[in-house]
């Protein structure tokens, strides 16, 4: 299987990941009394989190063929196909 699928994989659960620490930060979820941690390292914690349940929790097996799938299929209905670099051959 193609490791950039792999990586396109990671980027998107990497993303989503973004998406779930901005919303706690915007949504003040974690606003109570107490400690809070810095912005920054909340993201980290977060996308760190969700990279390692991937992983971990055998996610990446299921979702690993899912995403080159994906990339088979969109290089077969990219109209430039030949021109691509990089596409699956």
């Amino acid at each position: 299987m193609s490791v950039g699928a792999l990586a396109n994989l990671y980027a998107a659960a990497a993303l989503f990941a973004l998406g779930v620490g901005v919303f706690h930060l915007l949504a003040e979820i974690h606003s109570g009394a107490g400690r809070h941690p810095v912005s920054g390292a909340g993201l980290t914690e977060i996308v760190l989190g969700t990279w390692w349940g991937l992983t971990f929790s055998g996610y990446v097996v299921v979702l690993w063929p899912l995403s080159y799938a994906n990339h088979a299929l969109m290089f077969s209905l990219w109209p430039d196909r030949d021109e691509c670099a990089g596409g699956l051959r």
